[in-house]
């Protein structure tokens, strides 16, 4: 995998610090956020040696991958360890950009870094659509709000209460939202739930492609094989690929993997992202993997690894990485990948060719 990595950096502090959210903007400036207990953070790899107050943090890089400008951001609500989790920055075009936690307000952010608290709404996902902006929350509470952040409409979603790490939401080219967690919505833009389709497992992460078919990877129990998986800590995944209805194309499992994130190529494939521990097993009958657990010092440590997938739900490619600990977040952009997350207490972001 680092045959295809075109660049790599890390930035962080004295504490632990990992990127939680990744994205660009039309002139290839990347926006990261995540979470850090360092009392500031900068270019360069620094370790983890201290720990201070969890905060959250918000950075600009331009293409070249320079540091613009950084911020540190302290938690108006407390959720204890779910600093860690539910977190969303992201620009709507090259002038405005939107930060929201599920421990922040949903916040303005100028091309400088000042913030200002726009809406006492807090969340873990943002959403646009022309001047619409949709948030959901991490017990799958979705609102829209119009172009002055006053409230439309919100919907509390009862199938399915989510938690502040679980469950996803993106739009749609017709302007539908899809949410996920147990069950799999489709919901107009005037608030109607259109259909509702229970899912294989727990939704950790969706994606949609050209042909409007969507992707939904997460967790679930049961026996995977001979072997009884019933936590999340088993590592029991899957991927499922749905039609435009909700109505199930085929389904795939994996054994010992975290699926992080779902992003879609231009050519309809489907990438995906996360991190593993111990042996992977992959239960495709086309394909097999099998790895040795990772041990340093007979203590568990994560790797990254990069798999692809075709529409048919074969995997193409699967990559492991030894570079970083934990792959968090990704989005694909003009043939490139970008990626976030940890390594030795600091934060990385790199970019493949993948």
């Amino acid at each position: 995998m680092s045959s295809d990595l075109e660049s790599g950096k890390l930035f962080g502090g004295r504490g632990y610090d990992c990127g939680l959210s990744i994205n660009l903007d039309s002139n290839g400036n990347t926006y990261i956020s995540g979470t850090t207990n360092s009392e500031s953070i900068s270019q360069g790899s620094h370790g983890q040696f201290e720990n201070h107050v969890d905060k959250y943090f918000a950075a600009m890089l331009n293409n070249n991958g320079t540091i613009i400008w950084n911020k540190t951001l302290e938690r108006e609500y407390n959720y204890g360890d779910l600093v860690y989790f539910g977190i969303d920055f992201r620009p709507k075009d090259n002038s405005r950009i939107y930060f929201i936690a599920e421990g922040h307000p949903l916040a303005a952010v100028d091309s400088q870094g000042n913030v200002n608290v726009i809406s006492p709404l807090y969340g873990k996902n943002i959403l646009f659509n022309n001047d619409d902006i949709y948030i959901l929350q991490g017990e799958l509470k979705l609102f829209k709000l119009n172009e002055f952040r006053e409230v439309i409409w919100e919907i509390d979603l009862e199938n399915s209460k989510g938690t502040y790490q679980g469950g996803d939401a993106t739009i749609t080219n017709d302007g539908n939202i899809l949410v996920a967690y147990e069950y799999l919505y489709s919901i107009s833009p005037s608030g109607s739930i259109m259909w509702s389709k229970p899912l294989p497992g727990t939704a950790n992460t969706l994606a949609t492609n050209n042909q409007k078919e969507i992707i939904v990877g997460g967790f679930k129990n049961g026996f995977f094989g001979d072997v009884l998986c019933d936590s999340i800590n088993e590592g029991f995944s899957f991927i499922a690929k749905f039609d435009q209805f909700g109505n199930i194309v085929w389904e795939n499992e994996f054994k010992l993997i975290i699926n992080d994130l779902i992003a879609i190529d231009r050519y309809s494939q489907i990438l995906i992202t996360g991190s593993f521990r111990d042996k992977i097993y992959l239960n495709i009958a086309t394909m097999s993997y099998s790895f040795e657990s990772c041990i340093i010092d007979q203590k568990y440590t994560n790797s990254m690894y990069l798999m692809r997938i075709n529409e048919d739900g074969i995997i193409t490619r699967f990559d492991k990485s030894n570079m970083w600990s934990s792959g968090e977040a990704m989005t694909y952009n003009r043939n490139k990948l970008s990626l976030t997350g940890h390594y030795d207490g600091d934060i990385f972001i790199a970019n493949y060719y993948y």
